[in-house]
Order: C-alpha cells, then structure tokens, then sequence
C-alpha cells in the first residue's frame, strides 16, 4: 500500500499532496530545501468505467520530514478523480506540527 497505510495501527493523515505548475521544477525545489521526494514518476490507471487516467508524481516512502511537508501530483490531462460524483466534504483548516518548524517553512515556501 503506498505511503506505508497498511503498517498503520489506526487511522490517520499520512502526507498530503500538493499540484505544482511545473512538477519537475517544484520536486528539485523541494530537494534543495531539504525534502527529497525522488524522481517524478508518471503513473496510470484504468477506471472501471473504461476512463484511464495518467499522472505524475513525486513521493518516498518514509516522507521527508514525517510527511508535514507535501509530495507533489500533476493530473496532467486527465480528469481528476475527485469531479466525479463521490461525496464531498469541506476542509476547514490544516496544522501540522514539527519539532523544526524552519525546516518544514524552507520546504513549503521552495515549492511556492
């Protein structure tokens, strides 16, 4: 499973993903600062309503940083698959905490 899930004893928010202009430009970004996502690997999938869906991402399994900084996705052409007709929830607002907060700022404000 990725992002490690299935080695969870409970739920929880493991990382979460953020969708750059440019992927390539913001994951070397992202390395510079500190957060070493890996290479962007482009990835694929078929619904099964016959729509294929094609993506880019850069992520590591364990997250740099205990996942408080983000790993990155561009959907490229393909519909993304929250449009569809699942339900929806709104977010609120989204902390997260680290014990070197200068590392984690570094990170966010190198990938914009």
């Amino acid at each position: 499973m990725p992002f490690g899930i299935a080695d969870l004893p409970e739920p929880r928010l493991t990382t979460w993903a953020v969708h750059p202009p440019d992927i390539a430009r913001a994951a070397a970004a992202s390395a510079r600062a500190g957060a070493d996502l890996g290479p962007v690997v482009s990835m694929s999938r078929e619904r099964p309503d016959g729509v294929r869906l094609d993506w880019r991402l850069a992520t590591t399994h364990p997250a740099p940083l205990h996942g408080v900084t983000p790993f990155l996705i561009d959907w490229e052409t393909s519909p993304h698959p929250a449009a569809g007709d699942l339900p929806r929830a709104g977010l609120l607002s989204l902390r997260g905490f680290h014990p070197d907060p200068r590392a984690v700022t570094a990170v966010l404000r190198a990938i914009g």
